[in-house]
């Protein structure tokens, strides 16, 4: 490994052989997109530490238990690994109403770095918040791992406060700069904004000072090689306080390309841990630029020159060639983007610009469609009115329709509830009538019952009226010959019965139309009777 290799990637300045004492805690510092939230996991992994995410991030002071279930590697497009929610291990410090227990959002960026300069200490809510995490792990016997991309600045504060152990994780600054921009290209500028948020909350810093006014960085439109420039030179300055704070110091691009330098790391990582640390999934990807400059020697100077204005003072010499070689190696990196891109990027801009021709035409040609839509519809319109005007007219027959609709509805009503009355009475009336019929069968069952009990009757008169003519006859044919003396009388008694006969038939006549009539057959049958006995009892 060369020495420029290794002062670049990799500085062992007092790491113990063995791992440091339980009660010790671990800083990680870092930048945004350097794979710190990878390599936190990493550390988290082992059994003997309590790893806190991000202790300086914003969201701290709001946060609640149920965001805290939320914020993990799904809530946006960050490419981090998969793993439990970050923020699970300060769930002992929440608050009832929300936000963890001594933490407060200024922390973020006003105290970035500390006031009255690098080399200054904590405030002393910074110092509260912080030994309340490490002393709630190191009281679990775990030990204290606290991961932040926004502590670089008070670095070296945070380590004359709390001792342990401190690892600086960077990356090759074109490199992250590309995943800001990519980020911002996929709708998430927050990284970028991030530039601004920590120049401008460090107003009191006259090296910050001196890039804001030089470069405007208030202003929203900043020019994006502008932002650039900005961001090199910050991560620079920050470079320079944190390095001389670090133990361990891991070049992220360096060890992606490097296998002898990445196990050297992992046996230092494992130390610090007391945990194997695995870093062979490491990749580097590479996203976009977003700026092209007309001339890239003169933004190279510029950013030589403010490299120079970097205080020096209080930074070791290693310290400075660190600085120094950060931001060569991310100028190198730009011009050879730079080299393999101009071409096919002049080849792209002449194509772009053939199809913004192309698409200014059709421009032209949708403004002269708009003209001729406006015309359309301002005849359109015109001819609007006039159905406006018909409408209404419609609306107003319609509406009188409605109104004879609704009083026909209305009588239609009337009349529907009118024949559901007459309905009721003729139901009423033929229920009577059905009645009545029932009563008249039940009445004829009767009668009917009664004729043929009369028959009965009339049948066995006759056969009794049948019997005793048989006996007359039979004494009629004994009294043969007394027949003849009394002829006369004989003629007489046959005038009689023919009489008789007649009676008898002219009776039973009368006695069927009498029961018919409704007279009872007795009486009948009484007559008959007795005249049947006044017969047989006349004499011979």
């Amino acid at each position: 490994m060369s020495a420029d290799r290794g002062l670049d990637s990799l500085m062992l300045r007092s790491v113990a052989p063995t791992a440091a004492p339980t009660s010790e805690p671990i800083f990680l510092h870092s930048s945004f997109r350097t794979g710190s939230t990878w390599l936190w996991q990493k550390m988290r992994a082992s059994p003997s530490t309590t790893a806190y995410y991000e202790i300086f991030h914003e969201v701290l002071e709001t946060l609640t238990a149920s965001q805290a279930k939320q914020i993990d590697f799904t809530q946006w497009d960050s490419r981090h690994p998969v793993s439990s929610p970050y923020f699970l291990e300060f769930l002992p410090f929440l608050k009832s109403e929300g936000g963890i227990s001594g933490f407060s959002r200024s922390m973020a960026y006003e105290t970035f770095l500390p006031v009255g300069g690098p080399d200054a200490d904590l405030s002393p809510a910074e110092i509260s918040y912080v030994d309340r995490l490490v002393s709630a792990a190191s009281s679990n016997k775990k030990i204290p791992l606290l991961s932040c991309t926004r502590s670089l600045g008070r670095s070296r504060a945070l380590r004359r406060a709390f001792g342990g152990r401190t690892v600086f994780l960077h990356r090759n600054l074109f490199h992250q700069w590309a995943s800001y921009c990519g980020q911002a290209e996929g709708g998430n500028p927050f990284f970028l904004e991030t530039i601004r948020a920590t120049v401008t909350g460090a107003s009191d810093n006259p090296y910050l000072r001196s890039l804001a006014d030089w470069f405007d960085i208030k202003n929203p439109s900043l020019p994006p090689e502008d932002v650039f420039q900005v961001f090199v030179l910050l991560h620079l300055y920050l470079y320079s306080i944190a390095f001389d704070a670090a133990d361990l110091l891991v070049d992220f691009t360096a060890i992606a390309r490097d296998r002898h330098l990445r196990q050297i790391v992992e046996f230092e990582l494992s130390q610090i841990a007391r945990h194997d640390i695995d870093l062979s999934d490491i990749h580097q990807t590479f996203e976009i630029n977003n700026f092209v400059v007309e001339s890239p020697r003169a933004m190279r100077d510029t950013i030589e020159q403010f490299a120079k204005l970097i205080p020096a003072d209080t930074v070791s010499p290693k310290g400075v060639a660190f600085v120094d070689q950060a931001k060569n190696m991310a100028l190198m990196e730009w011009e050879r983007h730079e080299f393999f891109n101009r071409k096919s990027r002049s080849v792209w801009t002449h194509r772009i610009a053939a199809i913004d021709g192309q698409l200014s035409a059709q421009f032209t040609r949708g403004d002269a469609l708009q003209s001729e839509v406006e015309r359309l519809t301002l005849q359109y319109s015109n001819l609007s009115n006039v159905h406006l005007a018909e409408h209404t007219a419609h609306t107003e027959a319609l509406a009188v329709l409605s109104r004879e609709r609704d009083s026909l509805a209305e009588r239609l009503s009337a009349s529907d509830t009118a024949r559901g009355l007459h309905y009721a009475a003729n139901a009423e009336a033929l229920r009577r009538v059905i009645n009545e019929r029932n009563a008249c069968a039940a009445q004829t069952e009767t009668l009917e019952a009664a004729l043929h009990q009369v028959s009965v009757l009339h049948a066995e008169a006759v056969k009794r009226l049948t019997d005793q003519q048989s006996a007359l006859v039979v004494q009629l044919e004994a009294s043969e010959a007394a027949r003849m003396k009394l002829e006369a009388s004989m003629n007489a008694l046959s005038a009689e019965a023919k009489d008789l006969r007649d009676e008898l038939f002219n009776a039973r006549q009368k006695w069927l139309h009498r029961l018919v009539s409704g007279v009872p057959r007795l009486r009948l049958l009484s007559r008959l009777y007795r005249r049947f006995d006044e017969v047989n009892e006349a004499p011979d």
